[in-house]
């Protein structure tokens, strides 16, 4: 794996050999209904706090299933980068990861950030949402 890791903020298209160290935040199931299979989501948080999407499609699932655990660290390789079309925002960020056949996890034994599991709001700033 690489030594050194992207950050979200600087997520583009044109590129597929990104290297992220992040805290899987939310892993989930996606069933489609009336169809067999499912997608596995997650939400993935980098050192910098930034929260993206990620996605795994249907073909890809079995290999990743109880693989990756919510609220360790992984350093994730090889996305396909998209513009986010879901009608559900899991993040604020612009785009989505696709794992592809090529992506790449390693999970890393010792952390090097500390995870931001909560986003806490004072009250003015819900009051004025």
């Amino acid at each position: 794996m690489a030594g050194i890791s992207d950050i979200f903020a600087n997520l583009h298209r044109r590129r597929l050999d990104w290297s992220f160290r992040v805290y899987v935040k939310r892993i989930f199931e996606h069933r489609f209904s009336g169809s067999e299979g499912f997608t596995l989501e997650m939400v993935l948080q980098d050192s910098e706090g930034v929260r993206v999407h990620a996605s795994v499609p249907k073909t890809s699932v079995n290999r990743w299933v109880g693989v990756i655990k919510e609220i360790k660290m992984y350093q994730m390789s090889f996305f396909i980068v998209v513009e986010k079309k879901h009608y559900i925002r899991f993040t604020n960020t612009r785009y989505t990861l696709l794992f592809s056949h090529m992506t790449q996890v390693v999970h890393v034994q010792e952390p090097s950030f500390p995870l931001d599991l909560f986003n806490f709001k004072s009250f003015p700033d819900l009051l004025s949402a």
